[in-house]
């Protein structure tokens, strides 16, 4: 990510109560916010009302965190240290080192201390969030799949989308060569064809080290980079060759592709269909709390785009 120009913490984007949002937070949101629309050089590929229309829910996003953080709070809803440290150590994962990680953070203009507070934080707000939906989502059966699928069939189409799974097996980079060969020997047999990966895959007894993961549909740049490359030259039905990353040892199977610009069968969606009907419900659910919330907040944008279409939508 590139260097933020620390003198940008200075610049005030939005008040909401007693805290605020600073430039500084809007550029380093943008820059996540803009990895999915990057080229293989870096380059951000966004048209510019793009970029301001993506600028305007990086801010809308933080808002609604901020309003469900300091929500938190007033419920005095607090992190366990079990819980802290397990979200700490998940975050931590792909790097060398402590060090590793503390450089990175360095590159950002962040020390570990602002990050371990951010990821409190954050801790508390999704907390939050979940304590919004929990009990309240309805299961969403196939006919419910089906209702939506038939009144927004327009949707049902995008770029190219693959269905991979994946069987991978933990291996550090600097392993030895005698416990590479024993990963190797492992997981080799999954890449005999069709039927020996679907074996080891539904398998119920799954060897230690190993993992097996149904990624559904994935459309390219999703997804790890090395095994994204491999998965979209491959056809469906196809098992890949063994793929090292820095993570261990993989194998990739194609189990169907959805052309771009075509309509999808419904079965070949319908789960990940019901889980984002499902998911909506939440989105739709918490969406409604922050309304609420924000009505009973004081909430100011200095930021014309966004305090303009935020107005647009009281």
């Amino acid at each position: 990510m590139p260097v933020i120009d620390p003198k940008l913490k200075t610049v005030v984007v939005a008040r909401i109560n007693d805290a605020v949002i600073t430039e500084y937070d809007v550029a380093s949101g943008l820059e996540r916010a803009y990895d999915p629309h990057r080229d293989t050089k870096g380059k951000v590929r966004l048209l510019p009302n793009e970029q301001v229309d993506l600028r305007q829910v990086v801010i809308d996003r933080m808002i609604t965190r901020e309003l469900l953080y300091q929500e938190g709070t007033r419920r005095s809803i607090t992190i366990s240290d079990e819980e802290f440290e397990t979200a700490l150590q998940i975050s931590m994962q792909g790097y060398e080192s402590i060090e590793h990680f503390a450089a990175v953070l360095d590159l950002q203009g962040q020390t570990p201390d602002d990050f371990k507070l951010q990821l409190r934080r954050d801790l508390i707000t999704n907390k939050v969030a979940a304590s919004v939906v929990e009990g309240r989502r309805q299961d969403i059966s196939n006919e419910d799949a089906r209702t939506y699928y038939d009144q927004h069939r327009d949707q049902m189409q995008g770029p190219e989308t693959r269905h991979l799974l994946l069987i991978e097996v933990a291996l550090d980079r600097y392993a030895e060569p005698a416990e590479e060969k024993a990963a190797q020997k492992l997981i080799s047999p999954c890449t005999g064809g069709a039927k020996q990966f679907m074996q080891a895959f539904e398998a119920k007894k799954v060897p230690p080290g190993m993992a097996c993961s149904d990624l559904g549909f994935m459309t390219r740049g999703q997804y790890h980079p090395l095994l994204d490359s491999v998965a979209f030259r491959m056809q469906a039905g196809q098992v890949s060759r063994v793929v090292r990353t820095e993570e261990g040892l993989n194998v990739v199977y194609v189990k169907n592709v959805l052309e771009e610009g075509c309509i999808w069968p419904l079965e070949d969606i319908v789960e990940n269909l019901k889980k984002t009907i499902y998911d909506m419900q939440s989105v739709e659910m918490i969406n409604d709390f922050v309304k609420e919330l924000r009505r009973n907040s004081k909430v100011l944008i200095n930021d014309p785009d966004t305090e303009q279409r935020l107005a647009e939508e009281k």
